[in-house]
């Protein structure tokens, strides 16, 4: 508003406009809002990548105290490993199993077993890995992995005694295993199990801003229409 518009206002008693006034108002109110969803997302993106980032550190932490193959005449008789050391106590060993199943599956006992042959652990794992084509497209099913971890009381030597049986196609049951089957172990590992909670909390949050942002942003479009 010019000068010489605010002197006759003044003269002839005239209020002032309060256009420019709620327009600037409004602009600045939508620019804070704009500056706040912005940061709130910035936020989220960056603990979903730090999170990921914590997983990933979580899954390969450890060092590798033993790799051993098995092979189906093993797994079927049980077969031990050959003995790996555990040096902390309380020390979290992480056991890494991996299958060559295709369109089969395998149920696999793992146990570990002290120096003294006392068994302070047993995991057992159902595996199984199916694919295939259907109306033109491919899917599967299934995992050829699977790990657990175990945590180990006393440090020491230690070894794993493995058993499993397996089939492939529809067989439902077997006394033999047709398979073998890839065996790592890792000691000092760190288990996921927070990290993982954390970066789907982080997911959740970032997925709900660009929502609750994307509902603001029409509403906007709406009132200046």
């Amino acid at each position: 508003m010019g000068a010489t518009e605010i002197r006759v206002r003044r003269v002839t008693n005239k209020p002032k406009l309060a256009g420019g006034t709620v327009s600037m108002n409004k602009g600045t109110d939508e620019a804070r809002t704009l500056n706040w969803y912005a940061g709130l997302i910035l936020i989220a993106m960056a603990a979903t990548v730090c999170n990921a980032v914590l997983v990933y550190h979580c899954i390969m932490s450890g060092n590798l105290v033993l790799v051993q193959n098995f092979s189906p005449s093993q797994l079927t008789n049980e077969a031990y490993s050959k003995p790996f050391t555990v040096q902390d106590t309380d020390d979290i060993i992480k056991i890494s199993v991996s299958t060559s199943l295709n369109n089969a599956w395998m149920a696999l006992d793992v146990a570990v077993v002290r120096s003294d042959d006392k068994v302070i652990h047993v995991y057992d794992s159902d595996l199984s890995y199916y694919h295939g084509v259907e109306g033109g497209e491919s899917w599967s099913e299934g995992s050829r992995r699977d790990s657990a971890y175990v945590r180990i009381p006393q440090p020491g030597n230690y070894r794993l005694l493995v058993h499993a049986v397996s089939a492939g196609g529809n067989i439902s049951d077997a006394a033999t295993s047709s398979h073998g089957a890839e065996i790592q172990v890792k000691s000092g590992a760190v288990t996921p199990s927070f990290s993982i909670f954390a970066f789907i909390f982080s997911c959740i949050i970032l997925l709900i801003s660009f929502i609750a942002y994307s509902e603001w942003r029409k509403k906007m479009l709406k009132t200046d229409s």
